[in-house]
């Protein structure tokens, strides 16, 4: 989906990009398999040796008078049937599983290394935001940043020679700081509304209907791909004035 005014794809509807964890594998399962299969062959090759099947002449050929025997090896000499076999040197059966067994040894490391650094810098990342949130704000002091945040859309929203549907979602983006400060829980499946909506909810909540206007607002100037006119502009004061109410009240009786 795309942002009704700019044109430009929304936030929330990019896909996330992989983790540095999924790259790394993405990367080194092909060495892998490679080297897997360089030492299956070698092995292969290792315990097999080639065959060989001796005709036997016809009848009526003449038989051929045989060569005088080769005189006798020394002790220890290798044949030359032994050295033009099939058979691979154990040196290198040896280093073919040696290589394999490194290669996988390093992936795992890495892999493993990957994964630690990953979860430490989400952690830092999350101890990081505790810090700056400091100390959560009591319910009369959110209720108070609420009630500016709308004064401060109401305003916008007075003057004629602003655009309606900027001063809406500037009203909105206040509310969504406003919740961030307060300590709301932002949650994975959270859409653009359901934060502010928690926010309101708690504390001093209000009803239903007037959320449901006010969200209907907001996502109207949000991804609306229509002009917007006079009608929306009053839809809007009305409906942040209706919560504004709502919260005052709630605060006075408080």
């Amino acid at each position: 989906m795309t942002d009704g005014h700019s044109g430009r794809a929304r936030p929330d509807d990019r896909p996330a990009p992989p983790s540095q964890t999924r790259r790394l594998f993405r990367a080194l399962w092909p060495p892998v398999v490679i080297a897997g299969l360089l030492a299956l062959a070698a092995l292969a090759a290792a315990h097999s040796s080639p065959g060989y099947t001796r005709v036997e002449p016809p009848a009526d050929v003449l038989p051929t008078l045989r060569p005088p025997a080769p005189p006798t090896r020394e002790a220890g000499a290798a044949s030359p049937a032994e050295t033009t076999s099939g058979h691979l040197p154990s040196w290198l059966q040896t280093a073919a599983v040696v290589l394999c067994g490194a290669v996988v040894a390093t992936v795992v490391v890495a892999l493993l290394w990957t994964f630690a650094r990953d979860l430490l810098r989400r952690r830092t990342a999350v101890a990081r935001r505790g810090r700056r949130s400091g100390p959560r704000r009591s319910a009369a002091q959110t209720a108070e940043e609420v009630v500016a945040a709308l004064d401060a859309g109401l305003v916008e929203l007075s003057d004629t020679d602003a655009d309606p549907r900027r001063a809406v979602i500037a009203c909105w983006v206040r509310l969504e700081q406003t919740a961030a400060a307060a300590g709301v829980e932002r949650r994975p499946g959270d859409t653009p509304t359901d934060l502010v909506t928690r926010l309101l909810r708690t504390g001093r909540p209000v009803s239903a209907g007037v959320l449901a206007a006010f969200a209907e607002v907001y996502r109207e100037a949000r991804y609306a791909t229509h002009t917007v006119d006079e009608r929306m502009r009053g839809q809007a004061r009305s409906a942040l004035q209706r919560l504004r109410a709502e919260l005052t009240a709630a605060e006075a009786v408080g």
